[in-house]
């Protein structure tokens, strides 16, 4: 029997068999579309999860990954926790270490909910009141990432979307989201 994913997790792993090496999967949680076992994924993320696989801890916005270094990255359900600013230094920062041939896979939910509906037990977050994980980056989803708010920030970071899908989520009041391939412009 093969496992089960979400859409937005096999946009992922659609974005990581073009087989652009070697692979990021930043802010990955425990990893449920398995980027690392399937396609070698090194996965960052601020916060140390129970069953990490070829993980370390590290902060979007400054890596510490060298420069050109990444054939694909995979930047899931990260940039809705951010407010502008944030979103902006990782956007510049995946520019940064993404090789001049290499792609960046997005997937964003367009999140609805006010934080009392996220904050409800038995929905995506159950703390009592949205916090910072780091300056700029929330606990809950604080932004939604439609084509016409994220492209300024594409463009300074010299990034541009090269393909484009509504994704479909299940979560209560955020049904929709965006995949997007990103490619560096002017290598």
């Amino acid at each position: 029997m093969s496992k089960f994913y979400f859409p937005h997790h096999l946009f992922q792993r659609r974005v990581c068999e073009y087989g652009l090496t070697p692979v990021l999967n930043l802010g990955c949680a425990e990893d449920p579309a398995d980027l690392a076992p399937d396609f070698g994924a090194k996965n960052m993320d601020m916060v140390k999860y129970q069953n990490p696989q070829n993980w370390v801890q590290g902060d979007a916005r400054d890596t510490k990954e060298p420069a050109d270094h990444y054939g694909t990255i995979i930047l899931g359900e990260v940039l809705e926790h951010c407010e502008e600013k944030a979103a902006q230094e990782i956007l510049c920062e995946m520019a940064r270490i993404l090789h001049p041939n290499g792609i960046i896979g997005i997937t964003t939910p367009f999140d609805t909910r006010s934080f009392e509906q996220q904050c409800t037990p038995g929905h995506m977050f159950t703390n009592s009141a949205p916090h910072e994980v780091a300056p700029g980056c929330w606990e809950h989803h604080i932004s939604i990432w439609t084509r016409d708010k994220i492209e300024p920030l594409l463009e300074v970071a010299g990034l541009a979307i090269v393909n484009e899908t509504l994704v479909q989520y299940g979560v209560e009041g955020c049904t929709r989201g965006a995949g997007r391939i990103l490619q560096r412009v002017n290598v």
